[in-house]
């Protein structure tokens, strides 16, 4: 497999403009949207992405995932989720976690996140659009983003920004592959083996309420599942809960 580099000097946000392209220019499978300027990157429901310009990646990759049931989205998010991580955790000493359901953290902090976007047509997905920011070279952030770091904060490196995003595109294609050949499993308990605070007793805010509680799994449908220490069982939407940092 390849991937393709559609590579735009400054936009708005390479999601945005993916996902408003991707209908009209029929980008084949792989495409990367890349930017070295974003100018206002979106994040998770409507945070936004510090990204200085040239020191980071912040890209989009067009996926047709006609294979995959609407319902079993989710496995996809692990997919990708898997992909980033694995790329840093070869790339640092320090431990890295998956903070559900796809932030990318060096022990405390954000090093990485993304936005997914999926067209479903009948039963199944027609398209994706994932949108990546990973802070590499990065060395101050000024938004009021609560924990960012970047890859030369935790190692001293200066990244070259296109190897690195080849090393990030060829994991995709071997993370992808195993999602395409249905090795589900596999996928389910490296994500389960990588996810920040799994099984460990924290602090989270549900529906506006603090509660002490552990993270016990997902469910088919990419709900967080909590246990508090009265063995009462919580099912997540991503809107109601937050993790206290």
């Amino acid at each position: 497999m390849q991937f393709t580099i559609l590579h735009l000097p400054e936009l708005s946000s390479t999601h945005v403009y993916a996902c408003e392209h991707i209908t009209k220019e029929k980008f084949s499978e792989f495409t990367v949207v890349i930017t070295d300027k974003q100018i206002a990157g979106r994040g998770m429901n409507t945070n936004s992405w510090e990204s200085e310009p040239f020191m980071n990646l912040t890209f989009s990759v067009v996926l047709s995932p006609v294979f995959l049931p609407a319902a079993a989205q989710f496995v996809l998010n692990k997919t990708l989720a898997l992909t980033v991580h694995d790329v840093v955790a070869a790339l640092v000493k320090e431990t890295v976690w998956i903070k559900w359901p796809n932030d990318i953290y060096i022990n405390q902090k954000k090093v990485a996140g993304m936005l997914i976007h999926n067209a479903v047509q009948g039963e199944t997905l027609s398209a994706t659009v994932a949108s990546i920011g990973l802070n590499v070279n990065q060395e101050v952030f000024k938004s009021n983003a609560p924990n960012p770091v970047s890859l030369k904060q935790i190692t001293g490196v200066q990244y070259d920004l296109q190897l690195l995003l080849n090393t990030l595109m060829q994991r995709l294609m071997q993370r992808y592959e195993q999602l395409k050949t249905g090795k589900w499993d596999s996928l389910d308990s490296d994500y389960l083996r990588c996810l920040f605070r799994f099984r460990e007793l924290a602090q989270y805010i549900y529906k506006n309420k603090r509660i002490s509680a552990r993270i016990t799994g997902i469910d088919e449908f990419g709900r967080l599942m909590l246990e508090d220490t009265k063995q009462q069982a919580y099912l997540c939407e991503m809107k109601e809960i937050r993790f206290c940092l």
